[in-house]
């Protein structure tokens, strides 16, 4: 009989522990209603390092030039990971998307009444230097550019607006 009772007690945990990181629309976390009564604060939370949950998803699109100068579509160079059921347990591809979501998170704030200043911090070059590394395999590509752009979370329908748009870069000078 303890054994059954202890199951019970430990599956209804994990439900209200799992139910309680979802978000309620218009009702903000259910967690936050659960903690009302969780007199024992045995509900967890799984926000340890983020205070403030990532709110956003950031997009980073760029485009090349032919040997015309006209620029071509723009392409999604990374963007939020779509989503399958083994990334619970294994995702080697979260790390990668991580930190230059990281890099884009600080290009995000880029002070646009200065573009010297910008063009030279490290966030900056760091994107320059990823989109230059895929647009130097373009045989026909002469420059790129790059966007940087956030969506509001996979269930938005809306399209990602765009926060920053880089000048024109040439690629390499052997071409």
């Amino acid at each position: 009989m303890g054994t059954v009772i202890t199951a019970v007690v430990l599956t209804v945990w994990f439900f209200v522990s799992a139910a309680g990181q979802l978000t309620v629309p218009r009702g903000g976390r259910l967690l936050d209603r659960l903690r009302l009564w969780d007199i024992f604060g045995i509900i967890p939370n799984f926000r340890f390092f983020a205070p403030r949950p990532v709110q956003h998803d950031y997009h980073l699109l760029m485009r090349t030039s032919g040997p015309s100068g006209e620029f071509g579509p723009w392409q999604q160079v990374a963007g939020p990971p779509e989503r399958r059921w083994w990334h619970v347990a294994w995702n080697p591809d979260r790390r990668t998307f991580k930190g230059l979501s990281d890099v884009m998170s600080v290009a995000h704030r880029f002070d646009l009444e200065r573009p010297r200043a910008v063009q030279v911090s490290l966030p900056y070059l760091a994107i320059l230097n990823h989109v230059t590394a895929i647009a130097s395999q373009d045989p026909d590509g002469r420059e790129v550019q790059f966007v940087l752009a956030i969506s509001h979370g996979v269930l938005s329908d809306a399209h990602p607006d765009v926060v920053f748009k880089s000048g024109r870069h040439r690629l390499g000078e052997s071409r």
